[in-house]
């Protein structure tokens, strides 16, 4: 094949491409390049058969990094989105949008992640009495067997395990993870409660148009079940072999979210923040991206995760202030999430029981759906509010 232009986005402050020489590469692919003393890895943007730079001033790409790309046709066209949006240069958008591990010039390790498992020293110590009752604790879980670092990290502090592993009480191991496709006969539902009147509507509602792009803004007040309203939703989507993304704005809040999820439907699910290792976030982001996990649950930066069948998105507490990335490229996690469900023709519920101005906007001017929960589940009651006069205090 005659070697032609390649356009590149490098991560760089300036707002345009850079032609390099080189046969012709699928967008979305990765190469490593030199530029000026440096060498960088860029996205490939597209292919030209001519140059605004003189034939004999263009440098050929050191090496491509990807035989298929690995950002999708759709984030790419989201990518550039973002940086007209937010005049950003489009190099930096896509760094963002990469996780970590791909911003490098490496072969990311694909399908693995790690397990701890008890060591020699760690399964004598088990007939010990310890002090420390949350180490303890860790080495009785590993008992029985290794587990999903990942997982542990859900019960157990990252100072508990460093501390078992400076004690050589545990070890890390690289296990491989197949692909499993076939993840939607796996699900088990279990514990599902009756919903009330006002859930009962907004599921209802919610699943007559799950299959255009129909933004709804889901209010409740505190208590009033609005992750129930998101259980019973997602349950047909993931039974028909769909993937759904939920984000939450707190690292503290994803714990208890993703326990909920795995408990109803007996399944795996997929978790991305800042508190994972690399390699952790990078193999949710490639079974993701390949559809071997249907249920993702993350923070802001997880709205970037490529999808094989992206069929809604959930924003969780849609007016925190947590979904705005305030350094480098800065966008509102919220907002992307609306443009994005718009793009691949996806579901979008955007949940809170205080809403921002912004989404109640959107749903007075009748762009969102407004469903309103106003009874709290269970025995529980809404308070009763008293106004005190504090003039002449």
């Amino acid at each position: 094949m005659a070697a032609s232009i390649v356009n590149i986005a490098l991560p760089v402050p300036m707002r345009r491409l850079f032609d390099y020489i080189a046969e012709p590469i699928e967008p979305g692919c990765r190469v490593e390049v030199t530029f000026g003393r440096r060498k960088l890895v860029g996205v490939v943007l597209g292919n030209a058969s001519e140059s605004s730079i003189a034939p004999d001033k263009l440098k050929p790409i050191e090496r491509k990094l990807d035989d298929t790309p690995v950002v999708s046709g759709s984030l790419l066209s989201l990518a550039n989105w973002l940086a007209d949006y937010h005049h950003h240069p489009i190099g930096d958008v896509l760094n963002t949008l990469l996780p970590t591990a791909y911003r490098k010039a490496i072969e990311p390790k694909s399908n693995t992640r790690l397990l701890l498992r008890l060591t020699e020293a760690g399964e004598a110590q088990l007939t010990t009495s310890m002090r420390a009752k949350k180490q303890q604790a860790l080495l009785s879980a590993l008992s029985s067997g290794a587990l999903a670092l990942d997982s542990l990290k859900r019960d157990f502090s990252t100072a508990i395990i460093s501390a078992c592993k400076r004690n050589h009480w545990v070890a890390e191991q690289a296990e491989i993870v197949a692909p499993q496709t076939d993840w939607s006969h796996t699900i088990q539902i279990s514990g599902k409660p009756r919903p009330n009147a006002e859930q009962a509507l907004a599921v209802s509602t919610i699943l007559a148009q799950q299959d255009i792009f129909r933004p709804f803004l889901l209010e409740g007040v505190t208590g009033s079940g609005k992750t129930e309203v998101y259980l019973q939703v997602i349950e047909p989507l993931l039974l028909a072999g769909k993937q759904v993304l939920i984000l939450v704005p707190e690292i503290g809040l994803t714990p208890q979210t993703v326990a909920r999820f795995e408990q109803r439907f007996g399944l795996r699910v997929g978790v991305i923040h800042s508190g994972l290792t690399e390699n952790e976030r990078l193999l949710v982001w490639q079974q993701a991206r390949e559809g071997s996990v249907g249920l993702v649950i993350g923070t802001r930066s997880a709205v970037f995760t490529p999808f094989k069948q992206l069929a809604m998105i959930i924003v969780d507490e849609e007016h925190d202030e947590s979904f705005k990335q305030q350094d480098g490229m800065r966008y509102h996690a919220r907002d992307v999430a609306v443009l994005r469900a718009k793009r691949d023709n996806a579901g979008l519920i955007l949940g809170s029981a205080t809403p921002s101005f912004e989404s109640l906007g959107n749903a007075l001017a009748k762009k969102y759906q407004l469903l309103q929960l106003h009874q709290r589940t269970g025995q529980a009651q809404l308070a009763t509010p008293t106004l005190v006069n504090i003039r002449n205090v």
